[in-house]
């Protein structure tokens, strides 16, 4: 019988209030894929969380019997740093060291833009063979100015983090100080300075842990080859992903974006978040943008006929 209480599953989430509900989206697909959800420990680094939101999240983490921990980092410890359309709280991953409680060695960290397919159990128990994080590559245009080979970038939005060698390693010293003396010149900012900061240091995780939007296109024009990850790798990852992850232009709730697993992502956040998906009107120039993207449309239909189904359950009352 598994030992509960000696085997967590510590995951970190960092949000404001306008991502508060895609958060909880998040979370609740986590819960609802593990099999034992007992077991999951969630850290929230909250940039301004409503005090509503926090009590349906709380309530909802209680009925899978897991916990939610608030952390509020101080702001100040990141002044100066360049904000762009991200928001603060992409920054707090760079000190999750300091903010969670000393006894956790290890974590998951997962963006808010992504939808738990899979039993993150399975993620959790990947041997990073000595690296300090485990990290899937980032399979978009490499930044600019880096002198980082496009294969050797790994994407920040879902990383398997050991604490225990990061903090060895002192990298939060190493990360404050690649921002504070490169942020201006960092094109995509916390994901940046991470790479330069843990280059040869990070272990490459099956693809289907972090899918990413442009992998579909990467099979049609016969360009996995140039990236780490073969075509059966990539195939098995949009047929049977971990995580799902819709990043840039890609995010779920916008009434213009296509994405294969976007009536998915939807379904899910009805079940907790009624309301937000509720809110989510399609203006009368999108509904005209949508029409005039035939071609859009017709290859999403065609891409979502190779993606797997997914469903979710609604969460029993206490």
């Amino acid at each position: 019988m598994t030992n509960i209480a000696q085997d967590r599953i510590s995951l970190v989430l960092a949000s404001d209030d306008n991502y508060a509900s895609w958060m909880g989206v998040v979370i609740f697909s986590c819960l609802d894929k593990t099999p034992i959800p007992q077991r999951l420990d969630f850290y929230i680094l909250d940039a301004g969380i409503a005090s509503v939101t926090k009590t349906r999240l709380e309530e909802l983490v209680a009925s899978y019997q897991a916990t939610i921990t608030w952390l509020m980092p101080d702001k100040k410890i990141f002044q100066g740093f360049t904000i762009k359309r991200y928001g603060i709280a992409t920054y707090y991953r760079l000190a999750v060291a300091s903010l969670l409680p000393k006894h956790i060695d290890k974590v998951i960290y997962l963006d808010c833009d992504v939808l738990v397919a899979d039993d993150v159990t399975k993620l959790w128990q990947v041997a990073l063979d000595g690296k300090i994080i485990g990290a899937v590559e980032n399979l978009g245009i490499a930044p600019r100015g880096l002198s980082i080979d496009r294969q050797s970038y790994f994407n920040a939005g879902i990383l398997l983090i050991d604490l225990a060698a990061w903090r060895a390693s002192d990298v939060e010293t190493a990360l404050f100080e690649c921002m504070r003396t490169q942020n201006e010149s960092l094109q995509y900012l916390d994901q940046d300075a991470l790479n330069l900061t843990l280059r040869n240091q990070w272990k490459r995780l099956p693809l289907r842990w972090n899918l990413q939007p442009s992998a579909w296109s990467k099979v049609e024009k016969a360009k996995t080859i140039e990236t780490g990850y073969s075509r059966h790798e990539f195939v098995e990852a949009i047929q049977q992903p971990g995580i799902i992850h819709f990043l840039a232009k890609s995010k779920p709730w916008k009434s213009v974006t296509f994405h294969p697993y976007k009536k998915a992502y939807l379904k899910c956040a009805a079940i907790i978040f009624p309301d937000a998906v509720g809110e989510i009107h399609t203006q009368s120039r999108d509904k005209v943008e949508r029409i005039l993207q035939i071609e859009k449309q017709l290859k999403n239909f065609l891409r979502s006929r190779k993606a797997c189904p997914l469903t979710y359950k609604t969460p029993q009352s206490k």
